[in-house]
């Protein structure tokens, strides 16, 4: 059977390669419905390449190995479940992303049936999805070999392709993935063509069906790509379908360039084949950053504004690795349970051969492995603007957090946090806990720093309970924190001295309050904004660099209450609200008594009719 797994894959690999490095060569060659008109305009940086699973020590059995890209879903249970196998399909299960650890169980097996109109042969579970956590459905890529059943003419010039036969078929799990079935065959059936299987055939390819991609919801459907080979008459064409219930395999239609009415089922080459759409395998998302469709193949990324019309030339990029295939993104804090969206900052996650020294055509055994590598997409305008930290707090178990940043500057909990979810929000709970985030040097500021979160407390603290701050025992490079009375309070460092100031409103509430505080350095001014509106703005005399230093990132220490997708940043955030009158504290467009009866409303007797005399002399009338 390893042989026979071998010979499989070499052929397999070996025929997709060369349709990559096409792609990759041919970027002006364009499907009739890509936009020639869109060029995509954004660079793309790579960071260090990690190990997900090495086979030489990971392995469970000699075909326990990556063979088709990584998909991720989160289970009812609050695990992270990563797929990436072979024909015996086994999955890697932890809280997170990174925890996740490869499982022995076997969760499907193929069939081998021997009729090729069963659909039921080698099957590859490829693309699972999640509504609940509990019922995973999956795309499967299922393979009928004719040479494994006898059933290829003998002296066949290339039997591995000829006799090789491909469908899409939908499996099912009720228990968050432990075990995968289907119907009895072929009821469980999507995709396949209406071109016979033929042990004689001579045209030295494959026919059908095959590489599902993950599937995306929108609008009260599910959308995913296959690749159907169909010739004679017909070239590859990468064939977009939706199904608006994923329980039944016979609600699937193509795309056939004007809607989606084309059956799925006994489709044929030529006019009855569907309109092809982009030319990418295995891998699509919605990116929030670049307000686009993504979708990666070899060393090209496409993009799409809608998922039937898609951009053109494609981003071409150099791989983070010499020898890379089955290339997909998935992004740490997805906002989805099926990771269908990507930030700024995804993983590429790929396989490499021979322990990463040999390229995916050659290799001689079993032996591959699954890695992943930190990307960031840049538009024109953010070349050197940098979220330094970016804490979704979308897990929903365990003690820690990924950042969705470029840096993955993780944080993990001490003490009593952790993750909870109030319909769509999902945010983290602070009590007696707090996150720490390891010291970095991505971390320390110099010039500018805007930080952005959601949060919502009733506490009014004796002290100043940390909200984020960057310090140790001698300096602090920034620092939000809550203070008595519940106001919000930033600090820096003047020299050896700390400087700061507090906002004017309240925000101990027990409601959610969008947050967002700058320091801006060419003029020393710090802004609190307050649910979009400017709460205060002053001066500091100080500068961010003076403090540097070799402390940890500190996440909600002593603060009692909630927080939301907290996000510090090197620079300014765009499209903040200004004000016209940093001396206009009520937002009524004048600095007057009001303002004054604010401030004394707020803080007491600290402020005097002198200092309403220096804000209208400063701001005002």
């Amino acid at each position: 059977m390893a042989s026979r797994y071998l010979v499989r894959i070499i052929y397999r690999v070996s025929i997709l390669i060369p349709q990559l490095i096409l792609c990759s060569l041919l970027v002006l060659t364009l499907p009739s419905n890509t936009n020639a008109a869109t060029t995509p305009n954004f660079s793309i940086e790579f960071g260090k390449i990690e190990t997900v699973f090495q086979w030489s020590k990971d392995k469970c059995a000699e075909n326990d190995m990556p063979d088709f890209p990584a998909k991720a879903l989160v289970d009812a249970d609050g695990n992270v479940q990563l797929y990436s196998s072979e024909a015996t399909t086994r999955r890697s299960i932890g809280p997170n992303l990174t925890d996740v650890t490869h499982d022995c169980h076997v969760v499907m097996n193929s069939h081998l049936n021997p009729d090729p109109r069963a659909y039921d042969d080698f099957e590859w579970l490829i693309s699972p999805y999640t509504t609940d956590g509990n019922t995973i459905y999956g795309l499967v890529h299922t393979e009928y070999h004719g040479y494994d059943h006898n059933n290829c003419s003998v002296g066949n010039p290339n039997p591995s392709l000829n006799c090789w036969w491909n469908s899409i078929n939908l499996v099912k799990s009720t228990d968050m993935g432990h075990s995968f079935n289907h119907t009895s065959p072929p009821t469980h059936n999507i995709a396949n063509t209406s071109i016979e299987y033929d042990s004689n055939n001579q045209v030295n390819a494959h026919r059908g069906f095959f590489h599902p991609s993950n599937i995306i919801y929108k609008d009260g459907y599910y959308y995913a790509t296959v690749l159907g080979i169909l010739f004679p008459p017909d070239t590859n064409t990468k064939c977009l379908m939706r199904s608006n219930n994923l329980e039944d395999p016979n609600s699937w239609r193509f795309w056939n360039g004007t809607d989606f009415s084309l059956s799925t089922k006994n489709v044929s080459g030529g006019a009855g084949n569907c309109k092809g759409v982009n030319d990418t395998d295995f891998d699509l998302h919605w990116s929030t950053y670049l307000n686009k469709y993504t979708a990666v193949t070899g060393n090209t990324i496409e993009t799409a504004t809608t998922l039937t019309s898609w951009d053109s030339p494609r981003k071409t990029f150099t791989s983070p690795h010499r020898y890379t295939v089955y290339a997909t993104l998935i992004q740490p804090g997805a906002e989805t349970r099926n990771f269908e969206d990507i930030g700024r900052s995804p993983w590429m996650y790929f396989i490499t051969c021979g322990d990463s020294e040999l390229e995916c055509t050659r290799f001689t055994n079993n032996n591959r492995d699954l890695k992943r590598v930190r990307v960031r997409f840049n538009k024109p305008e953010d070349v050197g603007k940098h979220e330094i930290i970016d804490l979704k707090f979308n897990e929903y178990k365990g003690n820690k957090t990924l950042d969705s940043s470029f840096y993955g500057n993780d944080g993990t909990i001490t003490g009593y946090a952790g993750f909870r979810q109030e319909g769509e929000r999902k945010y983290a709970h602070f009590d007696t806990g707090f996150f720490t985030i390891p010291d970095a040097s991505s971390l320390n500021l110099n010039q500018d720093v805007s930080i952005k979160l959601s949060l919502r407390t009733t506490q009014n603290p004796a002290g100043f309970p940390i909200i984020a701050a960057k310090y140790d025992d001698a300096k602090r490079n920034y620092g939000l924190f809550l203070t008595p009375g519940g106001f919000l309070h930033f600090s820096l460092m003047d020299g050896a001295s700390l400087v700061g100031s507090q906002s004017i409103s309240r925000i101990n509430d027990g409601q959610w309050h969008d947050i967002v505080v700058t320091y801006r350095g060419d003029i020393s001014q710090t802004t609190y904004i307050i649910d979009g509106k400017v709460d205060y703005s002053t001066t500091h005399q100080s500068s961010l660099g003076t403090g540097q230093n070799s402390g940890p990132l500190i996440v909600g220490r002593d603060f009692v209450g909630d927080l939301d997708h907290l996000t510090i940043s090197n620079y300014i955030l765009n499209d903040l609200p200004t004000s016209s009158k940093p001396g206009d504290l009520n937002g009524d467009g004048s600095v007057n008594i009001a303002d004054f009866n604010l401030l004394i409303s707020n803080f007491g007797n600290p402020y005097t009719i002198m200092h309403f005399n220096d804000i209208v002399s400063n701001y005002g009338q």
